[in-house]
């Protein structure tokens, strides 16, 4: 044995890793910054939510305390802030006159013959009166750009116009008052439509009818081709005369009653088949 003898033991370093402690800094920070992303959003939503109810309670106590009470007291009483009011409360303008909704308004359109020149020049403001194709005569008052009011001022008594409107806010009440949007000068030919013969009894109308279903070979061709002819006129007619706008399938819908006896034996007459 050997005395005094020295024993070392093996030395090792040990590196404590660094990869957890970066992990956990990274969620910190993320956590952080999704912090303040969170409160100036909500702090942002009801910043905008403040100044939104200011803004309405500011429009409801100038109408119903000042605006209103003034203009009230005659027919064309204008209160001498309501040009400023209008321009700044404009988008609660829109909504009330619209029933306190946000839902985009209809564009309504009318055909016709003009009854009378384009009147009531004055300024932005117009009338006209349309007599429709169905007889009826309707009167509008509008509104519209200054070169489109200019333009429709260029049309005549008699003319066949389309005129377009959509809505535009009054500028003495909260209220909506139509606005031109476009107008069309037509070229409306003759009405091709054959109307039925009201003295025709019944039994009458049945033997057409009759004798149009037994034809046969040529004569059948003949008076088919002839209606077909005739509801593509009639189509025509009406696409340019727009009188079936508020009806469901427009033009093509009407298509369906234009065939009458009295078109029927027109066409048996141009075919030179006794009716």
């Amino acid at each position: 044995m050997f005395r005094g003898a020295v024993f070392y033991q093996p030395f090792s370093l040990r590196f404590q890793p660094i990869e957890r402690s970066s992990d956990q800094l990274g969620v910190k920070i993320r956590s952080c910054v999704m912090k303040i992303i969170v409160n100036r959003v909500i702090y942002t939503v009801g910043l905008i939510t403040l100044i939104f109810l200011v803004y309405t309670l500011c429009f409801y106590l100038v109408a119903t305390k000042i605006v209103y009470p003034y203009e009230s007291g005659g027919e064309f009483k204008s209160h001498p802030i309501r040009p400023a009011y209008n321009v700044i409360f404009r988008p609660l303008r829109w909504v009330k006159a619209n029933g306190m909704s946000i839902a985009s308004t209809e564009i309504n359109e009318y055909y016709g013959w003009l009854t009378q020149d384009p009147s009531n020049r004055e300024h932005d403001s117009r009338s006209a009166a349309i007599d429709n194709i169905d007889g009826s005569l309707v009167s509008i008052g509008f509104t519209g750009k200054e070169e489109l009011l200019k333009e429709f001022d260029n049309l005549k008594k008699g003319q066949y116009v389309q005129l377009t409107f959509g809505v535009a806010l009054d500028k003495k009440t909260d209220t909506f008052i139509n606005e031109l949007v476009s107008y069309k000068k037509i070229d409306l030919p003759q009405d091709p439509r054959i109307r039925p013969d009201d003295n025709e009894s019944d039994q009458e109308n049945d033997e057409v009818w009759k004798k149009y279903s037994s034809l046969t070979g040529e004569a059948r061709d003949c008076t088919t081709e002839y209606l077909k002819k005739y509801e593509q006129k009639v189509l025509e007619h009406c696409l340019l005369a727009g009188y079936a706008n508020g009806i469901g399938g427009g033009c093509h819908h009407t298509l369906r009653d234009s065939i009458n006896t009295s078109v029927l034996k027109s066409g048996l007459h141009e075919c030179n088949i006794e009716s």
